[in-house]
C-alpha cells in the first residue's frame, strides 16, 4: 500500500534461518531509529514456522532488555520481544530433545539429524556439551568423512552389507579414538616412508592399521570424549527401542524412562522439565488402562506410540504473557 518507494511493503532475502532473522532484527532497529513516533509496542513479527525458528530468534536477538537498559560501546542495541503462541516442547527442553530423539531413531543418523540431537540443550546438559564440543563435532564429521548409519549392522536394513563400517558414526568414532591415542604423535607426524611400522596417507594423517586417525587440536581430548560418550550412549537407546518392533505400552514406557535417563538431562533446579516427559508416559499408561486398571498388553509398534505421544510432547500452545511494552513475535 501507498505511494511507489515509501517503503510501506519491503522484501528482504536471506539464506538460511539465522541470517533471516538477523536481517529482520536490523529492520527493525532501523525502523525505530528512523521513526521517533513508532515504538517496540507497535511491532508485531509473524511467523508461520514459529516453533522452529523460536529458537533462532532468542540466538539472534538475545535476553529481552529492560527498559532503558542497552549495552555500550557501539554494541548491537538489544530490543524488548516476546515470543507467544508456543508449544510445550519449546518451553520444555526435555520434551524437545526426547520429541527429537523419537524422531532420529528410525531415521539413518545422516550428520544434520545427530547434530540436530546433540545441539538440543537438554542433550547439552546431559553431557556436558559446550561451544567447542560442538565445533569439534563439525570438523570430526569432515575430517572422517561420516555420511549415514549408526555401524555396519545398522545399515543393513537399507540393503547394505553388515561389513561395510566406513563413513558410519562408529567408524569415525574409532577414527577420533585413535586421534586421542595418538595425541602429540600425530601433530608430529613423520614423512611417508620414514616408519615402517605406520604409513602415512598425508602429512597430517596416519593410518595405523586400517584406521586412520583423526588430527585433534591441543585440548580437544576432553570434547572427543564427551562426543563419543554421546554417540555410545545414543547407540545403546536405538537398540533398546527398536531391537523390537511390537511391544504393549508398558514396556515401551519403561524402556522410554531408561532412554530419557541416557540421554537428557533438567536444568539446575528445573526437575519440573523431566517429570512432564514422566507425566506424559504416565498419561499414556492411564489411557491404555483397561476396566480393571491395568494397562493393556496388547503390542503396538514404533509408529504407533509416536503418535500417541505426540500430543503429549507437543503440549497446547499458551497465548499467555502478550508483552506489553515489547515486540511480540
Amino acid at each position: 500500500s501507498g505511494r511507489a518507494g515509501d517503503g510501506s511493503i519491503q522484501i528482504h532475502r536471506a539464506p538460511g534461518p539465522t541470517r533471516q532473522v538477523e536481517v529482520l532484527r536490523d529492520v527493525i532497529l532501523g525502523l525505530l531509529r528512523d521513526q521517533p513516533d513508532l515504538t517496540e509496542s507497535d511491532i508485531a513479527v509473524v511467523c508461520p514456522q514459529l516453533d522452529a525458528y523460536a529458537p533462532v530468534i532468542g540466538a539472534v536477538f538475545g535476553p529481552s532488555a529492560q527498559r532503558g537498559d542497552q549495552p555500550q560501546n557501539g554494541m548491537v542495541p538489544a530490543l524488548r520481544y516476546t515470543v507467544i503462541d508456543r508449544n510445550a516442547r519449546s518451553l520444555n527442553p526435555v520434551l524437545d530433545a526426547m520429541a527429537t530423539l523419537l524422531d532420529v531413531l528410525p531415521g539413518r543418523f545422516d550428520p544434520g539429524s545427530i547434530r540436530e540431537l546433540l545441539y538440543a540443550p537438554a542433550v547439552q546438559e546431559r553431557f556436558g556439551l559446550d561451544g567447542s564440543d560442538l565445533s569439534l563435532l563439525s570438523d570430526w564429521v569432515d575430517q572422517a568423512c561420516i555420511r549415514w548409519g549408526l555401524d555396519g549392522p545398522h545399515r543393513e536394513r537399507w540393503g547394505i552389507s553388515p561389513d561395510h563400517q566406513a563413513n558410519s558414526w562408529s567408524a569415525g568414532i574409532d577414527q577420533l579414538m585413535m586421534g586421542v591415542a595418538l595425541g602429540d604423535d600425530l601433530r608430529d607426524a613423520p614423512l611417508p616412508g620414514s616408519d615402517p611400522t605406520v604409513s602415512a596417507a598425508s602429512s597430517h594423517a596416519l593410518t595405523v592399521g586400517d584406521i586412520a586417525p583423526v588430527l585433534l587440536a591441543e585440548g580437544d581430548i576432553g570434547s572427543a570424549g564427551r562426543l563419543a560418550a554421546a554417540l555410545r550412549s545414543l547407540a545403546h537407546v536405538h537398540e533398546l527401542l527398536q531391537s523390537a518392533e511390537n511391544r504393549p505400552a508398558q514396556a515401551w514406557c519403561q524402556d522410554l524412562r531408561t532412554a530419557a535417563d541416557l540421554m537428557v538431562a533438567s536444568q539446575r533446579f528445573e526437575d519440573w522439565q523431566r517429570a512432564r516427559f514422566d507425566a506424559a508416559l504416565d498419561a499414556l499408561l492411564t489411557a491404555s488402562s483397561g476396566p480393571d486398571g491395568e494397562p493393556s498388553d496388547i503390542p503396538i509398534t514404533y509408529g504407533d506410540l509416536r503418535r500417541l505421544l505426540t500430543p503429549a510432547l507437543e503440549g497446547a500452545r499458551t497465548r499467555a504473557d502478550l508483552g506489553y511494552g515489547s515486540v511480540v513475535v
